[in-house]
């Protein structure tokens, strides 16, 4: 999983008080607003983290940990799952300009 679904908030009851923040916008993320949470655990606003794909590498802004793994994600049975290989498409898809291959 390369750690790209989108939620929408909710603040848990054993969460610390301290206001969780996107970097992009340097506000606060509320209640019921759609974020992604990466393999890294940094999240953010779901639209900031898009903009920020359709123009740079898929990287986590913050610790540029790869959003694509560097080889496929495998199965027990050695194949990868589906909703795996639409996520890792996606990404590429969003953040590489391959029409230019």
């Amino acid at each position: 999983d390369v750690g790209l679904g989108v939620a929408q908030y909710k603040r848990t009851v054993d969460a610390p008080k301290e206001d969780v923040d996107c970097v992009f916008y340097l506000c606060g993320i509320e209640e019921d607003d759609d974020v992604r949470e990466l393999r890294c655990e940094h999240l953010f606003h779901r639209r900031c983290l898009d903009r920020w794909l359709a123009h740079q590498r898929a990287l986590c802004p913050l610790c540029r940990d790869a959003l694509v793994p560097h080889g496929p994600v495998a199965t027990k049975s050695g194949e990868m799952d589906e909703e795996e290989l639409d996520d890792t498409a996606a990404v590429w898809f969003a953040c590489y300009p391959w029409w230019m291959w």
